[in-house]
């Protein structure tokens, strides 16, 4: 369960005020998901919040592949339900503050494993 790896977290937080974190639909979000619910989903006319959700797709381009495997799952979701549950989410209740962005990768400099794009 991907929240399991955060269950100490949402345990503090439960008890400093933030009982919403450990509701069914949150308690298996990553950390950027809870935060993205705080900031907006939770209570849209609280204040102004944007989104800048990357499209995936450059996880298949040649650059991003030749990446040690433990950096490219860095970029790798726990939870490809629960993520795309989320920016559904998002696009529904903020679709005017919404941008979708797209990430090329064209080069690792093999001395420091450096993007480049």
């Amino acid at each position: 369960m991907p929240g399991e790896k955060y269950r100490a977290v949402l345990e503090r937080a439960s008890k400093a005020g933030f009982e919403w974190v450990l509701d069914d639909d949150m308690k298996n979000m990553s950390v950027t998901g809870l935060e993205m619910a705080h900031a907006y989903l939770r209570n849209p006319r609280s204040g102004e919040a944007f989104f800048y959700i990357r499209n995936g797709r450059f996880m298949r381009q040649p650059g991003f592949l030749s990446l040690p495997l433990t950096a490219r799952r860095a970029f790798e979701t726990d939870n490809r339900t629960a993520m795309d549950r989320l920016i559904n989410k998002v696009k529904s209740a903020a679709k005017d503050r919404l941008t979708t962005y797209e990430v090329r990768v064209r080069a690792i400099n093999s001395k420091d494993s450096s993007v480049n794009g």
